[in-house]
């Protein structure tokens, strides 16, 4: 598999991870009382998942070792 398909597989990751916090989010954020500590560790985990996506974005921008730009 070459880096560009790899590159785009990871933003994927990143797009399903994502819909998946919102999901979660969406569940901590409805009715009743509000769970800090989820919220806190949903911020974190998104927090991870936007450094990857910066990082695969930068990396396609720049083009791969293959020379795709």
């Amino acid at each position: 598999m070459d880096e560009f398909v790899m590159l785009l597989a990871e933003l994927d990751r990143c797009k399903a991870e994502f819909q998946h916090l919102q999901n979660e989010l969406n569940l901590a954020t409805g009715a009743g009382p509000t769970d800090v500590a989820a919220l806190q560790d949903t911020a974190r985990r998104m927090s991870g998942i936007a450094a990857r996506l910066e990082a695969v974005t930068r990396a396609i921008s720049k083009g791969t070792a293959s020379g795709v730009h």
